[in-house]
């Protein structure tokens, strides 16, 4: 078990997609944001899925990477905790371990934040914990674009 992490692009909703005869979607290349998921999202980590509604969206670019397990996604953040300043990073080291959205709103504060601490990082985290802190950067990149970061 562990933690996995999609970054969407350029998202837009969809009317009427197609489902199998089990309610699911027929294509791959949609995203369903449950609304259930949202509420659940700011009820815990208020303001996260600013810009974001639930719905069925088509997207232009996505990407996604292994976070790593729970244990060893706990022991990133808590280096990341040494490094930053202010309120750098804040939406993201206060935020589910196990699932939610982050919309493009704070996509766009995160990225830049990872974005100032990357010379920093490069000199303080070990090689796997750079590789982890340049995938979430490249994901709050992508996502400030209209889309959003997904944690399940």
């Amino acid at each position: 078990m562990g933690l996995d992490i999609k970054a969407y692009k350029n998202m837009k909703k969809v009317e009427n997609a197609e489902r199998d005869a089990f309610g699911i979607l027929e294509s791959d290349d949609l995203l369903e944001i449950h609304q259930d998921i949202i509420d659940y999202t700011e009820k815990e980590f208020r303001g996260r899925t600013k810009g974001l509604k639930s719905g069925i969206y088509e997207y232009k670019q996505s990407d996604g990477f292994r976070a790593g397990g729970y244990i060893g996604y706990t022991l990133f953040r808590q280096k990341l905790e040494k490094i930053v300043s202010n309120s750098q990073l804040y939406e993201f080291l206060m935020f589910s371990d196990c699932e939610g959205y982050i919309g493009s709103v704070v996509s766009k504060k995160l990225a830049n934040d990872f974005k100032d601490l990357e010379l920093m990082a490069k000199e303080e985290l070990d090689e796997n914990d750079f590789e982890t802190f340049k995938n979430f950067k490249n994901a709050f990149e992508l996502a400030s674009e209209n889309g959003c970061v997904e944690f399940y």
